[in-house]
């Protein structure tokens, strides 16, 4: 019988699944170099639930191209090159947001120009895998669309979790094999003044919402609490960096922190945990679960008054209707 190089781990060792974020993850493990495969690479047990299936024969991380160096006469392996999402499947989702429910969520906080300004910034995008989805597009240093992640929101901003986590990714739903390389969400954003502070969240929704609240951070996302890693934070170099952890996180990231120090003045924000009662640390609440609270102009302006729901109609856009008259 053959015995594959690359098998799912026979350990009973369990990680984050990439999709539906639970700790049901079993991951390939290469058994020649006895190390593991990419955290891409792997089943979720939650196979009703979420189904998440990726394995390195079918996706190509087993026909990466190898090479024998004869001057050490090791067996080294070329990483095969970081792919990238093709612009048309970029461009056909920066509209509908008429329809895409995190857009009418940020509608509900802020006026009309604030919602444009963060569709604009964030290049957020609208997809039909789920009626209202949202893609939040991962965007290098370089401008190359590394992938996008599509969520489903309620219309009051809560993720669609039942009968599961709505959560894919576009490389997986038009390229049946890709390499993937993830990278900051907002990383785009740090291509001017490198002494701006830089601010990461967890959650792509906290960034965006964020920036609006702290204008005067650039506001990056890890996108899972696993994934602020050194690999996908080479854009940091050099740059003054506050991480504000979601509750219960603290520690964790404090470690991570430590990690990345070496190439960026890094501190840990200890906000949410002075201040968070017992029943908002079960909740794991977020920088945003508190920020939402507050009009934004009365949060800038200090008591300056904000409604909290806007009326204005938005077009196919994310424009007023009323423009579409304009001359």
């Amino acid at each position: 019988m053959k015995s594959y190089r690359y098998r799912l781990d026979d350990s009973s060792r369990k990680f984050e699944c990439p999709q539906c974020r639970k700790k049901r993850f079993v991951r390939y493990k290469d058994y020649q170099a006895g190390t593991y495969l990419p955290e891409e690479f792997g089943r979720c047990d939650r196979e009703s639930s979420c189904g998440y299936f990726k394995d390195p024969y079918n996706h190509g991380y087993a026909n990466r191209e190898t090479s024998f160096s004869r001057s050490d006469h090791n067996f080294q392996e070329i990483p095969k090159p970081t792919d990238y999402i093709s612009q048309k499947y970029f461009r056909a989702s920066l509209k509908g947001y008429k329809r895409n429910k995190f857009v009418q969520f940020l509608r509900s906080l802020f006026d009309i120009d604030t919602v444009r300004n963060l569709i604009d910034t964030y290049n957020i995008g609208t997809s039909r895998h789920w009626e209202g989805a949202t893609v939040f597009w991962q965007i290098d240093i370089q401008g190359n669309i590394r992938t996008g992640k599509v969520m489903l929101y309620k219309s009051n901003g809560h993720r669609v979790k039942v009968p599961y986590p709505h959560i894919h990714w576009v490389h997986s739903l038009v390229y049946d094999s890709y390499h993937l390389e993830q990278c900051l969400f907002g990383e785009h954003l740090l291509t001017g003044d490198k002494t701006v502070p830089i601010a990461i969240v967890e959650s792509e929704k906290t960034a965006i919402i964020s920036s609006a609240y702290f204008p005067e951070f650039i506001w990056l996302a890890a996108g899972a609490k696993s994934n602020l890693k050194s690999q996908r934070c080479k854009s940091l170099m050099g740059r003054s960096v506050t991480l504000f952890p979601d509750l219960g996180a603290f520690e964790d990231w404090q470690e991570k922190a430590e990690g990345l120090s070496y190439f960026c003045d890094i501190t840990v924000s200890d906000l949410l945990e002075k201040n968070a009662t017992r029943r908002d640390k079960e909740q794991g609440y977020d920088l945003a679960d508190y920020l939402v609270q507050y009009g934004v102009r009365e949060f800038i302006n200090g008591g300056e008054p904000a409604p909290t729901k806007f009326d204005v109609e938005l077009n196919d856009k994310g424009y007023p209707a009323s423009w579409d008259t304009e001359t």
